[in-house]
């Protein structure tokens, strides 16, 4: 005769992050292709010189994605149909930066972002 024991039980498991990893979203607009893709180099460079300022290598910020779209206005016109309007060239720069988790460091990496004010900047955190 075979006999069998089941164990059923919960547990549970917590355990510090050892890592940070910041996402940031870069934008801008502007009228033409090329004055796009200068602003964007200008900025992705000024951002790697504050992330250098903080104690990162330059190539610590990593690209995860780069789009350059033509943006456009809809607006109704007088005879009340509606149209499209060229607003420019728009960039989205999306990157990453990683680090042992150290949330004095995250505090000076969030304040010297903060003061990052030449372009629209966006923050998420994974």
């Amino acid at each position: 005769m075979e006999r069998t024991i089941r164990v059923t039980g919960k547990g549970r498991l917590s355990v510090r992050p050892d890592t940070t990893r910041l996402i940031l979203f870069m934008e801008g607009i502007q009228a033409t292709y090329d004055t796009v893709l200068e602003q964007s180099a200008t900025m992705t460079e000024e951002l790697k010189n504050l992330f250098v300022g903080l104690g990162f290598q330059k190539d610590d910020l990593k690209t995860l994605a780069f789009h350059v779209n033509a943006e456009y206005e809809s607006y109704q016109d007088r005879d009340k149909s509606w149209k499209k309007r060229f607003e420019g060239y728009k960039y989205i720069h999306r990157m990453k930066v990683e680090f042992p988790a150290d949330n004095k460091r995250l505090g000076k990496i969030l304040y010297a972002l903060g003061g990052h004010r030449e372009h629209r900047l966006f923050l998420g955190g994974a």
